[in-house]
């Protein structure tokens, strides 16, 4: 039986409708993926940018130099150290420990530093000067070993970071003494 004049009307728009829906189908498919390529991209971006922002670019300490206050006494001693992130450290407190073994008694003395008064803004590229002063008259110094704590708060964290430093003594034959930087254990 031959397709009526209606049937034949309502078969055409109906395929004509599919095909515009298959069109569109195409057309729209270019778009989702170029949504969805963009916010990978932004969510990588942001990925990078925080874990720049906060590992490397984030306040840490450098040492810059030492002097000895008094050559007889080497544990009279001022460490100078040099803020170098890019971004300010909050209420920096410092701490100074001091080891010493002697060549006369086999004993070891141990003095903890408590932290000093805190600095509350260490900005990038300010010097700050440590006081590492024990009063201790000991001539025959075997070994002795000088650590340094840093404790602070970077920029944009909650929670405090720390840094150590470790130096031991070194006496040059004309008996001058140096800290040399040790890599801490």
């Amino acid at each position: 039986m031959p397709e009526s004049r209606t049937e034949k009307r309502q078969r055409q728009r109906r395929e004509r409708r599919e095909l515009r829906e298959q069109e569109l189908r195409l057309k729209r498919w270019p778009s989702k993926l170029w949504r969805t390529t963009a916010r990978v991209g932004t969510a990588f971006v942001t990925i990078v940018s925080a874990y720049v922002l906060f590992f490397q670019v984030s306040a840490s300490f450098s040492p810059l130099s030492q002097t000895v206050l008094s050559p007889s006494d080497p544990f009279l001693t001022q460490f100078t150290f040099v803020s170098d992130g890019y971004s300010a450290a909050h209420n920096v407190r410092s701490s100074c420990n001091v080891s010493v073994s002697l060549f006369t008694t086999d004993k070891f003395f141990s003095y903890g530093g408590d932290f000093v008064k805190p600095f509350p803004k260490v900005r990038s590229k300010d010097l700050i000067t440590v006081p590492c002063s024990r009063r201790m008259t000991y001539s025959q110094i075997k070994e002795a070993d000088i650590v340094l704590i840093f404790a602070f708060r970077r920029s944009f964290t909650f929670w405090d970071a720390k840094q150590t430093f470790r130096y031991k003594v070194a006496v040059s034959p004309s008996g001058e003494t140096r800290w040399l930087p040790q890599p801490v254990d």
